[in-house]
């Protein structure tokens, strides 16, 4: 059964247009989607340095929508368009620029993301599956 092929159902160009974080977004849709609740800046805010409040409120945005956290950009997450972090930049009193320097370890993007999952009560199990997403691959036995 694990070598059946997964059916796709969108073409590898439809497959990008639904990753991609979208750079052409009304004033309504950037407001809709991107604006927080006093209890989401608070849990930005709980974040130690300004860079990681900055990043942090970038993974909880793009969790809201297009709905995928930053560690599937697989290292081109610092792509985020402008339009985007402008709004975030002026909710946080932060300079877009602070957001340079966030996520330098692949591992702050997970504990980010693991964090914000834990706040919303996702379950256990799934945070699991998050972390062994995130480890490398074990060895086959075969060595490979």
């Amino acid at each position: 059964m694990a070598n059946q092929k997964i059916p796709s159902y969108l073409n590898a160009e439809q497959r990008q247009a639904l990753m991609e974080i979208p750079s052409d977004l009304s004033e309504r849709d950037l407001a809709r989607y991107y604006s927080f609740t006093q209890e989401e800046l608070k849990l930005i805010n709980s974040r130690r340095r300004p860079e990681n409040r900055f990043g942090f409120a970038v993974q909880l945005a793009l969790l809201r929508f297009p709905g995928r956290p930053l560690a599937e950009y697989h290292g081109d997450f610092r792509q985020v368009p402008p339009s985007i972090l402008q709004p975030i930049s002026h909710q946080l009193g932060l300079p877009v620029s602070i957001y340079r320097e966030y996520g330098q370890r692949i591992s702050t993007l997970i504990r980010a993301y693991r964090g914000y999952l834990q706040r919303m009560r996702v379950s256990k199990m799934w945070m699991e599956g998050i972390s062994e997403c995130s480890s490398p691959p074990a060895a086959s036995r075969d060595g490979e």
